[in-house]
């Protein structure tokens, strides 16, 4: 498959949203900035998934009654998350992404980031017909923590023409899969004996998401248990009691 070009990405964003070839990244507000000869350049968004401290004792594929292991996290333009060294997170990118059926594409890390150890992925390819945000796997393999501010360039969209596409026929087709339309990064779903199975998040879980809406200082006796309230002490950076970096 070949990469489209930048005078073709910009023909395709400048096409109505309704046209079958037409392109959408948004927000894109410095674009030219965004473009090089053969990619889009990404960046962080302000929602992430981590994994609870300490860890689950396992982790599996098949199972729908688990807890998913992870807390949401709200960081707001112009703070940062500390990601320590050798630790993972899911993020996703502030764009919102509209794919037509003739494109498929890849998320590269930014190379000055991959100089630092950390690995910025989605997994593994953008299919056609994509819409939403894209879930970010991110990996500080080195040793030290990373801060992560949101609004960062991350990784870079190749995008790659499919040739023989019929338009018209796809147009006619139903969107789906699993992870259309995200726009916060999300916990695995698996697909087990033709039903669709997501690893369900505990009640301690949405109530740690609530406690991070970017307008509140919280401290660790916001949480609801002393996992998440340890989670908490040891993921952020604080400059004084009850403050998110």
């Amino acid at each position: 498959m070949p990469v489209i070009s930048v005078k073709e990405i910009k023909e395709r964003l400048r096409m109505k949203v309704t046209e079958k070839k037409s392109l959408v990244i948004t927000p894109l507000p410095r674009r030219e900035e965004a473009l090089s000869a053969d990619s889009v350049d990404l960046t962080l968004g302000t929602h992430f998934l981590l994994p609870q401290v300490p860890p689950l004792p396992f982790a599996t594929l098949d199972q729908s009654e688990l807890h998913s292991g992870q807390f949401r996290v709200h960081v707001p333009l112009g703070k940062y998350l500390v990601l320590p060294a050798h630790q993972t997170a899911l993020g996703a990118t502030l764009e919102y992404i509209k794919l037509p059926a003739d494109l498929s594409g890849q998320i590269l890390t930014k190379s000055s980031l991959a100089r630092t150890f950390v690995a910025i992925e989605t997994a593994p390819w953008i299919h056609p017909l994509y819409r939403g945000c894209l879930t970010l796997e991110i990996a500080n393999v080195s040793n030290t923590p990373l801060l992560l501010h949101p609004g960062v360039k991350v990784g870079q969209l190749v995008l790659m023409r499919i040739e023989n596409v019929d338009l018209d026929e796809e147009a006619k087709k139903r969107i789906g899969g699993k992870y259309l339309g995200p726009v916060y990064p999300g916990p695995p779903t698996f697909q087990i004996s033709g039903t669709f199975c997501s690893r369900r998040a505990s009640a301690e879980t949405r109530s740690t998401s609530r406690a991070f809406d970017g307008s509140t200082s919280y401290s660790s006796s916001s949480f609801t248990s002393p996992r998440s309230a340890f989670a908490f002490s040891i993921i952020f950076s604080c400059n004084c009691p009850g403050t998110v970096s």
